[in-house]
């Protein structure tokens, strides 16, 4: 009598407890924008162990070698790409069905007269199931799929804009670098400038003031050398940080400076802001907001709970069964609160969607017209400003040479020339830098978008 009971209850059990391995693909295609460079949560493993270590850049570092280590080693990167893993442990956990409970209970025991002893009890074995109805397992487990692809897209917004903040980094540290350049000649033309100095005036052609004039320009020209050097080497470490290091280990960026980004056309590049992680993303979340109000829904259909289970009775020596089946009665409670909740939140992401259009339009346009006046600033400082200032630098050291210029004539006009230059390292620089911001804008690369 027992085993004709128990063994087909519990067969039943373990069928009903059977786990499911679900997996959500975790986060979207890559946008155009550095879609061809490994990130990291190709390396998270599924056990949730840290990810192998990278090899980070030694030497001389180029702008794909930079942002290569910052795929694979930026750390902001590494909590998106763990949260994915996450989510998807919580989707599997979402797909399980409810376990069985097993609730053993003896009767009649320890009394008087015929009930002394255990002679008179009844012990009954009761195996419980809870089945859940109107669709809560697919829906609880649609949700969390859902939550997956949120979940990806947060990572891909943090990976675009850990590209442009790595680019910006790298053309930080390549202006540094002119910087440093250019304020170590600068002090070379001081130690000139004093050479001369001291000897025009071993020969009496001018007053000892111009070498006292000449050591001062000497000492501010060293003074910034060190500055600048300061400024490189804060640089370098903002750079090593994009891939969580807080030494670097590289010695110099390598790329050219001078190459200005390309301008594409307004309104083609414009047309991409729609695939953009920001606002792609409102996809993936109308799907969550629909899947959690199919979830609430889903809560307003009571369960049934199925007890079905042997009792042995000790007086008559004789097995029988016990049957029960529980449904809460939905007379006060329907859900009918948190399905309107689920209706409100979906209901305002149309506005929140326009918002963040608008969001990114403006972004879009204050990125486009900044590159726009960085690549105009630029090249007129390349084809117009530093000409004249080598000219008038020239004029003035050779008017000097003939006594017809005094020593601060010719300081001004180097000053006035070094001066330039490093205004149009700093534009060069900043139309790198506004270029990178326009491309995390838009997710595509400048480089592919010529007009």
């Amino acid at each position: 009598m027992w085993h004709g009971i128990v063994i087909p209850i519990a067969i039943l059990a373990v069928v009903l407890s059977i786990p499911e391995s679900l997996r959500g693909e975790g986060f979207p295609a890559p946008r155009p924008l550095g879609a061809d460079l490994e990130s990291i949560v190709e390396r998270v493993p599924d056990d949730g162990q840290r990810p192998p270590r990278f090899v980070e850049p030694e030497g001389a570092v180029t702008l794909r070698m930079a942002l290569a280590a910052a795929m694979l080693g930026s750390p902001d990167l590494a909590t998106h790409a763990f949260e994915i893993r996450a989510r998807e442990a919580h989707r599997i956990q979402a797909s399980l069905r409810r376990n069985p409970e097993a609730n053993l209970e003896v009767e009649d025991i320890g009394g008087s007269g015929d009930f002394a002893g255990v002679e008179g009890s009844q012990t009954t074995l009761r195996l419980s199931q809870l089945v859940e109805l109107g669709g809560k397992r697919d829906a609880r487990t649609a949700l969390a799929g859902a939550e997956i692809d949120v979940a990806g897209w947060d990572y891909e917004a943090e990976r675009i804009a850990l590209l442009a903040r790595t680019a910006q980094s790298f053309y930080a540290v390549l202006g540094a670098q002119l910087e440093v350049s250019l304020r170590r000649e600068e002090q070379a033309l001081a130690e000139s400038m004093l050479a001369t100095a001291e000897r025009r005036l071993r020969t009496g052609i001018a007053p000892s003031v111009e070498v006292t004039r000449a050591r001062v320009a000497l000492e501010q020209a060293r003074l910034s050398v060190e500055q600048a050097d300061l400024g490189l080497d804060h640089a370098r470490h903002t750079l090593s940080a994009r891939w969580g290091s807080p030494l670097p280990r590289f010695d110099r960026a390598e790329g050219d400076l001078e190459r200005l980004p390309p301008l594409p056309d307004r309104e083609a590049l414009l047309l991409r802001l729609e695939d953009s992680p920001a606002l792609a993303r409102f996809d993936a979340e109308a799907l969550r907001r629909r899947a959690a109000l199919r979830v609430e829904e889903s809560r307003a259909v009571p369960d049934v709970t199925f007890v079905l289970g042997p009792r042995w009775i000790a007086a008559l020596d004789e097995a029988t069964a016990v049957g029960q089946v529980l449904v809460p009665l939905p007379i006060f409670d329907r859900n009918q609160g948190r399905i309107a909740e689920a209706h409100h939140r979906l209901s305002k992401l149309a506005s929140e969607r326009r918002a963040e259009r608008v969001r990114a339009e403006s972004e879009f346009v204050d990125a486009y017209e900044t590159l726009r006046a960085a690549l105009l600033r630029a090249s007129s400082l390349r084809e117009r400003v530093l000409p004249e200032a080598d000219r008038a630098v020239r004029e003035a050291r050779d008017a000097w040479e003939r006594g017809l210029f005094g020593f601060l004539d010719v300081l001004d006009a180097e000053r006035t020339r070094l001066e330039q230059r490093l205004v149009y390292v700093e534009a060069l620089a900043q139309a790198h830098r506004e270029a990178a911001e326009l491309e995390r804008v838009v997710a595509v690369p400048l480089e592919g978008e010529h007009p």
